[in-house]
């Protein structure tokens, strides 16, 4: 899926990027970054990310970094 919203009742939407079912039965969420930020920044942001999914599917998720700059993934712990 691609910048899809979730809506949680009492909070704000969140829009995804991009969530990916791989075929290995997990869930990948994928942000897109421009220029050269940080990747602690966005953890906080990921974590929230990662809970909400978490909660909404009993499958292993996984966040992960895009920067369309370089090229660069970065995986997303907590």
């Amino acid at each position: 899926l691609m910048e899809r919203s979730i809506v949680v009742p009492g909070e704000q939407p969140r829009r995804f990027d991009r969530v990916v079912w791989t075929a290995d039965g997990e869930i990948q969420i994928i942000d897109y970054k421009t220029g050269h930020q940080p990747s602690k920044k966005y953890r906080k942001q990921m974590a929230g990310y990662k809970r909400l999914i978490s909660e909404l599917y009993s499958m292993p998720v996984k966040a992960f970094l895009y920067y369309l700059d370089t090229g660069q993934i970065v995986e997303m712990y907590g």
